[in-house]
């Protein structure tokens, strides 16, 4: 690779990363989302069913918008309590993943592959995901490697499989998805929601010391759990493949 390539795909990158900032920017500080929850909670107490589907619309197009996960997930515990706004989220996620998968591996196809070029921990991902991708997609999703929302798009320009993409996103990423939603059902203050305030109200202390300090630490341990399993895993790949290259090039020499 030239040097003058080399940063061409560089400035790509940055510029990528530019466009993903601003836009998380924008959807987090600059649109009225406290209003729009105020008003979507209160639309949906009148329309549930229509308050779930808007949900699930809206997520998926927030998610390919680069909206912060946790504030998707959030919002839907906030608007229809833990059982139903995590159930909501559970089955937003994956879709929303999928979309994102579509786009990126057409329309938005050349600035991913740019964003993640040159990436040495992705290009790893990727080649493992040739073997074993289903479990590669999942311990990603668990390990956190990325932000929901980054790997969306940068699986898209992988080899990896839709069905075991879709299913593997779909199992990897209930722990998050019900955390989130649990402290979205509990909190009883949209600024403390959107401001990542503390839960006021009687639940505030029961969620806070026991609740979900028990959901954090299950998090903790099955994020770091998974991490060793992914680096462990993209090891012997790797180590396999390297293996597989050698006892090639000696057969032909």
């Amino acid at each position: 690779m030239t040097e003058k390539t080399s940063k061409k795909k560089a400035t790509g990158r940055l510029i990528v990363i530019g466009i993903f900032l601003l836009v998380m920017i924008v959807s987090v500080w600059v649109l009225p989302l406290e209003a729009w929850l105020q008003e979507a909670q209160r639309w949906s107490e009148d329309n549930p069913w229509q308050g779930r589907l808007y949900y699930l619309v809206a997520f998926v197009i927030g998610a390919c918008l680069m909206v912060p996960g946790s504030l998707l997930f959030l919002s839907g515990g906030y608007l229809f309590g833990f059982l139903w706004g995590g159930a909501l989220a559970v089955l937003a996620t994956p879709l929303a993943a999928v979309a994102a998968y579509v786009l990126g591996a057409t329309v938005a196809r050349g600035p991913v592959a740019s964003l993640v070029a040159d990436n040495q921990r992705f290009d790893a991902i990727d080649k493992a995901i040739d073997q074993k991708g289903f479990l590669i997609v999942l311990l990603t999703r668990l390990s956190m490697v990325l932000p929901y929302n980054v790997l969306n798009y940068a699986f898209s320009v992988t080899r990896v499989r839709l069905t075991d993409y879709f299913i593997a996103t779909a199992i990897g990423m209930v722990p998050p998805v019900l955390l989130f939603a649990y402290v979205g059902a509990a909190a009883n203050d949209v600024r403390a929601l959107t401001g990542g305030g503390a839960v006021d109200g009687p639940w505030g202390k029961v969620i806070g010391v026991v609740g979900l300090g028990l959901l954090i630490a299950a998090f903790v341990i099955i994020q770091r759990t998974a991490t060793r399993i992914l680096n462990e895993t993209l090891s012997e790949v790797n180590a396999e493949s390297d293996g597989t290259a050698i006892s090639d090039v000696s057969e032909h020499s």
